[in-house]
């Protein structure tokens, strides 16, 4: 089931925190973007692979395409025990990160944020052990960026470090 996240990031923080026993995956994306899509299935298969990760994904309206049908969709494409879905209409959360990675005049999406086990979201959700973006323009850190395999490649290392 999917929760929409109106006006306030109650609903994604409580399973954020409900989770601290494990570690989690925060990924906000886009339902119509062939990179995000690609990174929701990477999303999946590092799930398929670390049995302790849980991930929370939540979709965002960045592209003309992006409607309830297709954040619908693609959470239904992506569906998996330990994917926890959450709609974004207002982009309530990739404002929220943008802000915590850095700041800037921009909205945090295809972005993949690591946390490790104990880690919990009190007055700010803490910065992540590790973060990738597939993102190419000047107003996320360069350093970060990880494309298409190397993505993948990336997020089963950095899971399964977190899972050690």
């Amino acid at each position: 089931m999917m929760l929409t996240l109106a006006q306030r990031l109650d609903p994604l923080i409580a399973q954020f925190n409900a989770l601290h026993n494990v570690p989690r995956l925060v990924a906000p994306l886009s339902p119509t973007c062939p990179e995000c899509l690609f990174g929701a299935d990477a999303v999946r298969q590092v799930i398929a692979a670390t049995p302790d990760l849980q991930a929370l994904v939540v979709w965002l309206p960045m592209l003309a395409g992006d409607t309830p049908a297709t954040t619908e969709q693609a959470a239904a494409r992506f569906a998996h025990p330990r994917l926890h879905s959450f709609a974004d209409p207002q982009r309530l959360v990739g404002r929220y990160l943008a802000g915590r990675l850095g700041g800037g005049d921009w909205i945090a999406w295809d972005c993949y944020l690591l946390y490790p086990p104990g880690v919990v979201w009190e007055h700010d959700l803490p910065l992540p052990d590790q973060w990738f973006h597939q993102l190419d323009n000047c107003c996320v850190d360069p350093s970060h960026q990880q494309c298409g395999p190397r993505l993948l490649s990336a997020l089963l290392d950095g899971a399964q470090r977190l899972a050690q």
